[in-house]
């Protein structure tokens, strides 16, 4: 667990990159006008070792696009490993709630959703589970518009063609630095959207 002044710093910097992704005024800048995206094959990081069930405080997220068309897009969030103290990348495709307080049981979304200004930072670290890959291959497999139940069930297996890519937001250099990664599923315990 961070001590009060290693959180302190740690919030300042998660208030203020958040701040800059979808408020006003002077000083504004919005992080999400610089985004690229690069294939997760082609994608260089060195694998961190993270638990699931680990607690991660949010630091900074790099936003990005909705996945959909068999393209999958893994956003970016950097916080701190509550375990170990130390700065960790999370590439996540999807992130949950709890369905019910307390329960085992989660509500999945895009991580497009996620809100910092919601002031909601704590997360937990999840390996992606059968279910979860199975709302991932359904969520990219959405075509656009509405779709019907028949292209919903059909969707849940389909893994032919699909493309995954890596966010990388050129708008903070904290996205582009060689922290140790893990790809997952971040589970909030609160709504942050």
């Amino acid at each position: 667990m961070l001590s009060r002044s290693k959180a302190a710093p740690a919030f300042v910097i998660a208030f203020s990159l958040f701040a800059g992704c979808t408020g006003g005024g002077s000083g504004y800048h919005n992080l999400h006008d610089d985004l690229s995206y690069v294939p997760f094959d082609e994608y260089k990081f060195e694998q961190a070792d993270i638990k699931p069930g680990t607690g991660i405080r949010i630091l900074a997220f790099s936003g990005g696009k909705e996945s959909k068309n068999k393209v999958v897009y893994d956003c970016q969030f950097i916080g701190i490993n509550q375990s170990t103290g130390d700065t960790v990348r999370i590439l996540a495709s999807l992130i949950s709630i709890d369905s019910v307080a307390g329960s085992s049981a989660e509500i999945f979304t895009i991580p497009t959703q996620f809100d910092g200004q919601k002031g909601v930072f704590d997360a937990v670290y999840e390996t992606p589970s059968n279910n979860q890959n199975l709302m991932l291959n359904m969520v990219a497999n959405l075509p656009e518009g509405e779709p019907d139940i028949k292209q919903l069930n059909a969707s849940v297996d389909d893994t032919t063609g699909k493309k995954e890519y890596v966010v990388i937001n050129k708008g903070a250099d904290i996205f582009e630095k060689p922290y140790k990664t893990a790809k997952g599923v971040l589970r909030f315990h609160n709504q942050p959207w």
